[in-house]
């Protein structure tokens, strides 16, 4: 006899065991406002896709195959001090002396680190040098310390012969072997005391005013017992021809006796006293 189970309960009664369903591969993402607490992504899958997020911020795991195309920010990167860090290099200018580059004749001889001029054993017309720096502002000083012979010592223009500013004192302001003052191609009228060996002379250039003043050694600036650089007082104008035109220290020779002098841009301690507000030329 066949005895069949038959269920008594009526139809559409409501099952009240939870319902489960086993995982399917083919399972498709759902669709609508799906809002998760965290969102993870699986790197072991290619094939998953996210259509849609709302909620709290999705943070996906590291993935050998993720690429970071960029990262767009509005804070500053500040760098850290680490002990690594050091100065490269600083940059230091040479100090001024006599230029190799801008000597009048190759008879010309520099020495003593191109501090000290000479004409050498055959001075001729022409010789002279400049120094290696010119200036258009500040107030400066520098020395020329006279060993012997004759030459002219003051300041001069680039373009300047040192022919022309050993005849005529053209292009220049500067103090002649005999004493006299010149300025651009005229006596000023002005004498000190001519340069002999053992003499320092002394120039202070107010390129600031365009004043001037040469003494010998330590008498009086522009042989007047007022003048003084310090306070600008009994300056020679040499506005016709500086700043406009930067200011080279210089020395010219035409005779035939070879003069020796030798420049203190500030490389080392000066003889004399530097006037008050200036600086070493070659600073």
């Amino acid at each position: 006899m066949l005895v069949c189970n038959v269920s008594l309960r009526p139809k559409g009664h409501i099952v009240a065991a939870d319902l489960a369903e086993t995982a399917a591969a083919a399972d498709l993402p759902g669709t609508g406002n799906i809002v998760f607490a965290t969102l993870i992504d699986d790197p072991a899958s290619a094939t998953e896709t996210v259509d849609a997020f709302v909620g709290v911020i999705m943070e996906e795991l590291a993935n050998g195959d993720d690429v970071l195309d960029a990262i767009v920010s509005n804070i500053a990167i500040a760098e850290s001090a680490t002990a690594s860090d050091t100065q490269d290099a600083t940059v230091v200018a040479a100090p001024a002396t006599w230029n190799p580059a801008d000597k009048g004749t190759a008879n010309t001889i520099l020495s003593n680190g191109n501090l000290t001029y000479g004409a050498g054993g055959s001075p001729t017309t022409n010789d002279g040098c400049r120094s290696t720096v010119g200036k258009t502002t500040g107030k400066l000083y520098f020395e020329l310390t006279y060993s012997g012979g004759q030459a002219h010592l003051g300041i001069t223009t680039a373009a300047a012969t040192f022919n022309s500013i050993f005849s005529s004192g053209s292009n220049s302001f500067m103090v002649t072997y005999g004493g006299s003052l010149f300025f651009n191609g005229s006596s000023l009228g002005i004498s000190i005391a001519a340069p002999a060996a053992g003499n320092v002379m002394c120039f202070a250039i107010d390129l600031i005013n365009s004043r001037g003043w040469i003494r010998n050694t330590s008498g009086n600036w522009n042989n007047s017992g007022t003048a003084n650089p310090a306070t600008n007082t009994g300056g020679i104008d040499i506005s016709a021809l500086f700043p406009s035109n930067a200011a080279f220290a210089m020395v010219a020779s035409n005779t035939a006796t070879n003069p020796i002098v030798t420049a203190n841009f500030g490389a080392t301690s000066f003889a004399q006293t530097v006037p008050s507000g200036f600086v070493a030329f070659g600073s």
